[in-house]
């Protein structure tokens, strides 16, 4: 399927996050290099590699018995990742002017996520990414824009093991009001997402969508 050049190994790093969040490699299944290698048509080392990414990305984890295997999402993982989006994006919005035309972007990236998450629309992460942005360079805190970006990338590939039908309509409450606090006040709005994403962990509790385990 590859050819065995230099790029070869984030060719096979790319297919395999593809086949992870497609779930055609699901949460907890072991990786064996070499039956990947003789699928893919390229090396074993090529393979390693490009898992060794994955571990970085933290799609692939070590288990207990000392296999390789995608990351299984139980709820004390996703609530990790909940709190950790939660931290860095109302820093971000707590930080935003309170005037309405230094806020302008921000107040329209926030609509445009709030109606592709409410029409279930397949853009929404990219969406969510372009108003995370937003609220970085809204705060004026380049060490946040520089830090938080990598992290909220790195926890959303996580997250996208996570069902998004079960999701994305908690993300639906909580961000249908955002742009209207927003055009208020940035400081509701960082309270608002405050406690959003109390919430989410607290539903994340009580959800069935989850391994209680590694």
């Amino acid at each position: 399927m590859f050819n065995e050049s230099i790029d070869s190994r984030d060719s096979v790093l790319q297919h395999l996050r593809a086949e992870i969040h497609g779930k055609k490699l699901p949460s907890g299944t072991q990786i064996d290099p070499a039956d990947l290698a003789s699928k893919l048509g390229v090396s074993t080392d090529v393979v390693r590699e490009a898992v060794s990414g994955l571990k970085e990305e933290g799609l692939v984890e070590t288990s207990a018995d000392g296999q390789q295997r995608v990351v299984v999402m139980t709820k004390r993982l996703a609530q990790e990742l909940i709190d950790l989006l939660g931290l860095l994006l109302v820093s971000a919005v707590d930080r935003l002017p309170e005037d309405f035309q230094e806020n302008a972007p921000v107040v329209t990236a926030a609509k445009d996520f709030s109606a592709a998450v409410l029409q279930g629309q397949p853009n929404s992460e990219n969406a969510f990414r372009t108003l995370a942005e937003t609220f970085f360079a809204g705060s004026g805190n380049g060490e946040l824009q520089r830090v938080g970006l990598p992290v909220i990338d790195r926890a959303m590939s996580i997250l996208r093991l996570y069902d998004s039908t079960d999701l994305l309509p908690m993300w639906a409450d909580a961000f249908e009001q955002l742009p209207e606090v927003l055009e208020s006040s940035p400081k509701e709005a960082a309270r608002h997402m405050r406690v959003f994403f109390v919430y989410l962990v607290n539903e994340i509790e009580y959800s069935d969508a989850f391994s209680e385990t590694q």
